[in-house]
């Protein structure tokens, strides 16, 4: 049976390190690149830091 999310990852800085390595590099750069202003890009990091994670 498949780990759980919550029973692999303990914060996500682990959950960001275990995809930067399943990722190839331009996968990755598409991943977290942004455009001009970049307002995508911080709207989904404000998103994902309002996520919180159970101990």
């Amino acid at each position: 049976m498949a780990e759980s999310l919550e029973s692999r990852f303990q914060n996500l800085h682990e959950f960001v390190t275990q995809a930067r390595t399943n990722l190839d590099r331009n996968n990755w750069d598409y991943l977290i690149g942004g455009s001009e202003t970049e307002t995508t890009l911080a709207r989904n990091r404000l998103a994902l830091d309002a996520i919180g994670f159970r101990p």
